[in-house]
């Protein structure tokens, strides 16, 4: 039973990493000035959602903390789902920024050597 659980999440990982790979390929240019313009994009996504995200975050959890069921029902829950999807935004441009910019110091190190 083990074996079979350990079998299935390699291959689950294996499965996220290419979809992962496919994404990353898809949003990230190859050309150096489209990276330094994808940085700045990603960059300034990764700022709008982070934005008091955190604080937004602890004030909705202490408000559901609260009242319960009645924030539930005044919409605390679509809240909570909405800054968790916000959170997901913000860590998926970070990701693409962080890659554009290890692309980008890579292409010129090659250039540099060569």
């Amino acid at each position: 039973m083990q074996e079979l659980k350990k079998l299935i999440l390699k291959d689950m990982d294996q499965f996220f990493k290419k979809i992962i790979h496919k994404i990353l390929i898809f949003i990230i240019p190859k050309h150096g000035a489209g990276l330094l313009a994808a940085m700045a994009i990603y960059g300034v996504i990764l700022g709008i959602t982070s934005i008091n995200f955190f604080m937004l975050l602890k004030a909705n959890l202490e408000f559901i903390y609260n009242y319960k069921f009645d924030a539930l029902m005044d919409g605390a829950l679509k809240q909570l789902a909405f800054l968790f999807i916000n959170g997901y935004v913000c860590l998926m441009a970070y990701v693409c920024f962080e890659t554009c910019k290890k692309i980008l110091i890579k292409k010129i190190i090659k250039n540099k050597e060569t």
